[in-house]
């Protein structure tokens, strides 16, 4: 409670180094000795006390790249993403525990993108989101993103903590062979967001004409989901960001028509477009595409000029699908 209310307050109010308490708390998330209770309620600290432990500054960040206090978060955030993303061989033979290990996981990483914690989604599968904004994605706001940008090479220790695509194929590998409800919905809120957050980032930066070096491209997270073959196991929320991806950029390409970032981006998505045109128009598949959360995004899926996504895009205007 402390760690979440206080934030990076919490620290001035101690003489605990952060290191040290780390330590505590890992050693006791691997103590045969605890009963499972206990362990889920140190492993459920992990998110609040690495949020706890990032600055929050005014002006230019890149200014504070050297300063303690951010290579203090940097270095644990590295130590505990070690520790999570190695959850199925320290948890191998429990069946709670794990399962609480990945979704911590996945709300660390849920948060470095700049989801509280707290936040949750009370719409149904399908429906609109009761709550949804237009947000905007400054280069700023990516700092903290655990995802690597190898332009900037002095910039070790956060590149070194972010793991991406050791995170990334964690959750598609969860989406794909995971049995339990639990973790795919955990999975599928996190691919959801980071598919948004990059998309509005290529958005934002193409309309504002700033760049920020290693982001404007397509992750190894959208990539593997649109060559993906098995798209009746993708999520509603997911097929959704997917097809905001279509729209979004079939807009800029009126806004900014010779973006070669744009170009490979779509370029990206036409496998993913492709098969849901096949399985949707020729096998029957059930329409994801009546579902408003997915139908909201088609008419902007309409003005794309990317010859193969307009064709398939026609293909569900022929067949009777919305638009």
């Amino acid at each position: 409670m402390l760690l979440t209310t206080l934030k990076y307050r919490f620290w001035e109010h101690t003489s605990y180094e952060p290191t040290a308490v780390l330590d505590v708390i890992l050693r006791q998330c691997q103590d045969k000795a605890w009963k499972e209770f206990i362990v889920i309620g140190f492993l459920e600290l992990l998110p609040s006390f690495l949020r706890s432990l990032r600055p929050e500054y005014d002006g230019d960040i890149m200014a504070y790249v050297d300063d303690d206090k951010t290579l203090t978060y940097f270095s644990t955030r590295k130590s505990i993403y070690t520790f999570l993303l190695a959850s199925q061989r320290v948890y191998a033979s429990h069946a709670v525990l794990h399962p609480t290990a990945v979704k911590v996981l996945y709300t660390i990483v849920r948060e470095a993108y700049g989801v509280p914690q707290a936040s949750t989604t009370t719409a149904k599968d399908g429906d609109l989101p009761g709550d949804h904004t237009v947000e905007i994605v400054a280069s700023k706001h990516t700092y903290w993103w655990p995802y690597p940008t190898p332009e900037k090479l002095d910039d070790d220790a956060r590149n070194s903590s972010c793991f991406a695509s050791e995170w990334m194929e964690h959750l598609f590998n969860t989406l794909k062979t995971s049995p339990l409800l639990q973790l795919v919905d955990a999975a599928s809120a996190t691919i959801t967001l980071v598919l948004q957050k990059h998309l509005y980032l290529i958005r934002d930066a193409l309309i504002g004409g700033f760049d920020v070096p290693g982001l404007l491209r397509s992750t190894w997270l959208l990539d593997n989901l649109c060559s993906w073959k098995d798209v009746e196991k993708i999520p509603l929320t997911v097929h959704a960001a997917l097809f905001e991806c279509i729209g979004v950029t079939a807009h800029l390409c009126h806004v900014v028509p010779d973006s070669a970032h744009l170009r490979a981006f779509q370029d990206r998505l036409v496998p993913y477009l492709t098969v849901m045109t096949h399985e949707i128009a020729d096998k029957g598949l059930f329409n994801v595409l009546k579902t408003p959360v997915v139908a909201q995004h088609m008419t902007m899926c309409l003005i794309s000029t990317h010859p193969t996504i307009r064709a398939n895009i026609k293909t569900y205007d022929m067949c009777g699908l919305p638009s």
